[in-house]
């Protein structure tokens, strides 16, 4: 609350009169720490004017954390008369009146006026003078901390973020300048104050510009840059979207540059909230920049020539040669590691070395006067000598010298290199050793060689005498083949005439044996035995006949076939059979792959296996499995049964008139006829059968 009479009383206008003319701020309070008066300065310096002022606590003027020891300092004085602070002058923070802070330099002075005390305070800002020391404290930390650096990556990122810490800048990135592309290109170092900006970073690695380009490629143009919003529509940050995206609102650019005036570098801060240029931190940034790009230049240089030193370094030491070095006066002074391996000594003791203990002294005479010569006028040498290894081994060792100077053409010594030639002299020696005996054997050769020509001549002629008799008997064989063909294929037709006659011939007799009044149970028996042997010849003429047609390739065209339509086919042809044995035939043919056969072929095969099934059945009833499915590249037909098994060990199957059971009518051929079909067609046949068991018959059909 304001005083009723806040206006201090003066002598005379004396002290008016200086205080509006002092180049410093004044105030005067009473004990309550009312402001009785201030000058003009003052009213500037805080931003109020007089009528604001006057009559107000002088807590206005500080900073809410100072107000508490401010009452309790007065307090203090005005019960002990002790002063703290009086006569004397501090550094404090005082408060504007739009809330920001500011430094200042404070003197206090006491005085009492009817039993009352007085305060005086002159104060002084010190803003500028702070800045600078600020700057500089900003400088001697960043330049302490990157002069600690391994590294200029290492460098630049300490740089960038204790920029960014000391002036409260939420993030900030570097970019650097590729040469040889002419680009500018991102560097792998960054700042962060929260992790919401690291989409920024990720967007600004894909990222590359041009000198001149957008706002990052503006400050290569050595110009420092400061943008209030770059997200407004007419700014050219080119990456506005993503900073949006990401809350950033203000950017301050600096270029840093080497001591010829280019620039290599530049740095780029970013706030979260616009901001008009804060030219204090621009010139504390731009000053360090200067600074900084002699150092990071010289960081650069440094691990470019660290990186080149310790290139050329690791090349020599691993080098799988022998590398030396001598000093100008022909003294070793270095050796690299496979010297070192070679001669199982440390690098000191090598360089303490006596040669002349491991060298033959021919091949010692010989190098020193080899190094000596081409030291005469700085030549090259080149030499072959014998070198004592670790295990003491002589080695052949050639060693090339060549002399190398200094960067101002100073001549440093000879550099050179040894290899160790042994095996390749060993090699050489036998090389010229074989190649004696390459003549001798090549010698060997030609008179052998003479010798197999008439050797080749003579077995030709054996060759050729006995392809000649292989011939005719192949045709002979041919001729027989034929006849035998010829007679079975006649044999069968002129047979069926004579026992059609006799098939006849039975029936005339069966008429008369019919007869009620024929008693002769011994002629009908007899007629009945000749009917049985008719029918067992013709089965075996059919057959005979069927075999021949195999023989004779008489074969339907070969064609896709419905397998299903001619297993229906036997079925019929097999009624009988099959109703009169009660046969169960089941069918799998779901997987069956189309099979491109002779149609009359592959139904005698599906004859052959399903009579053979129902045939040579046990006292079960016959239960046949017909299985067609694919593997690999054939086409599998399998029937299964239950009937009496074969005893593989023992039968030799496929035989002609082979039979496993004669007590079941046949000729034995049937499983000839199908190992004859099958293997004409290329194909084969297998069986898997256990006696008592049954039987399973698988035939593969080759795709065409």
């Amino acid at each position: 609350m304001k005083s009723k009479e806040p206006r201090i009383k003066l002598s005379g206008n004396s002290f008016k009169a200086v205080a509006e003319s002092a180049t410093d701020s004044i105030f005067v309070a009473d004990e309550n720490s009312t402001i009785l008066y201030c000058n003009k300065k003052a009213l500037e310096l805080f931003g109020y004017q007089e009528e604001e002022i006057i009559g107000e606590s002088l807590t206005i003027l500080m900073p809410e954390r100072y107000r508490k020891a401010h009452f309790k300092g007065i307090k203090r004085f005005l019960s002990s008369g002790e002063p703290k602070w009086i006569g004397k002058t501090i550094e404090i923070t005082a408060l504007h009146k739009n809330k920001t802070e500011f430094p200042i330099e404070l003197s206090l002075s006491a005085w009492k006026e009817e039993e009352k005390y007085l305060f005086a305070g002159i104060i002084r800002d010190i803003t500028k003078n702070y800045n600078i020391m600020k700057e500089m404290g900003i400088l001697q930390t960043i330049s302490t901390a990157i002069s600690k650096a391994d590294s200029f990556n290492n460098a630049l990122s300490l740089t960038i973020k204790l920029i960014c810490q000391e002036g409260g800048w939420s993030c900030g990135e570097a970019w650097v300048l590729n040469r040889a592309k002419h680009m500018i290109e991102y560097a792998p170092v960054w700042y962060m104050s929260e992790e919401k900006f690291l989409p920024l970073f990720e967007v600004s690695k894909q990222a590359t510009f041009r000198v001149g380009e957008g706002m990052t490629g503006s400050v290569f143009l050595n110009k420092t840059v400061w943008n209030p919003d770059i997200t407004a529509h007419d700014s050219n940050f080119k990456r506005k979207e993503i900073a949006k995206q990401v809350g950033l609102k203000s950017v301050l650019g600096v270029p840093i540059v080497t001591h010829e005036g280019e620039v290599f570098t530049s740095l780029m801060f970013y706030l979260s909230e616009s901001k008009e240029e804060d030219t204090i931190f621009t010139r504390i940034v731009t000053s360090l920049a200067i600074q900084l790009g002699t150092f990071l230049e010289k960081k650069q240089i440094e691990e470019r020539l660290k990186q080149s030193r310790d290139f050329y370094i690791t090349i020599l030491e691993d080098f799988p040669a022998l590398i030396w070095r001598t000093n100008v006066d022909g003294i070793p002074e270095y050796y690299n590691k496979t010297w070192l391996k070679f001669s199982g000594n440390c690098l000191e003791d090598e360089l303490k070395k006596d040669w002349s203990t491991s060298i033959p002294k021919e091949d010692f005479d010989r190098l020193t006067n080899a190094f000596q010569n081409a030291s005469k006028d700085k030549s090259t040498f080149e030499v072959e000598i014998r070198m004592k290894r670790y295990d003491g081994e002589y080695r052949w060792i050639l060693s090339l010298g060549r002399p190398f100077y200094d960067i101002d053409k100073n001549f440093k010594g000879y550099l050179g290199v040894s290899y160790d030639i042994t095996d390749q002299k060993r090699n050489i020696a036998k090389l010229n050793k074989s190649y004696i005996e390459l003549q001798q054997t090549t010698e060997e050769l030609l008179s052998t060689e003479e010798m197999l020509h008439k050797l080749n001549f003579e077995l030709e002629k054996k060759v050729e005498d006995r392809t000649k008799d292989l011939n005719e008997k192949n045709d002979t064989l041919l001729k027989i083949n034929t006849d035998l063909d010829n007679f079975i294929y006649t044999a069968s037709h002129d047979l069926k005439a004579p026992i059609a006659n006799i098939e006849g011939l039975t029936t005339m007799l069966d008429d008369v044996t019919s007869d009620p009044t024929f008693r002769n149970k011994e002629v009908i028996s007899l007629i009945e035995m000749i009917k049985t042997s008719i029918s067992k010849l013709k089965n075996t003429i059919m057959d005979l006949t069927e075999i021949s047609k195999i023989q004779r390739m008489e074969k339907d065209d070969i064609a896709p076939q419905n397998l299903s339509e001619i297993i229906e086919d036997v079925k019929v042809l097999f009624f009988d059979q099959i109703k009169k044995s009660n046969a169960e035939i089941r069918l799998n043919l779901d997987d069956c792959p189309v099979i491109e056969f002779s149609k009359k072929d592959l139904r005698s095969i599906v004859m052959n296996l399903l009579s053979n099934a129902i045939k040579y059945r046990s006292e079960r009833r016959p239960e046949v499995l017909i299985k067609c499915y694919q593997k690999d590249q054939y086409a599998i037909l399998s029937v299964t049964d239950n009937g009496i098994g074969i005893d593989l060990k023992h039968a030799k199957l496929f035989k002609m008139f082979k039979r496993f059971n004669t007590e079941t009518e046949g000729t034995g051929i049937g499983l000839y006829i199908i190992k004859r079909i099958i293997d004409d067609a290329g194909g084969k046949i297998e069986v898997e059968s256990e006696v008592g068991k049954g039987s399973t018959f698988s035939v593969y059909f080759k795709h065409q």
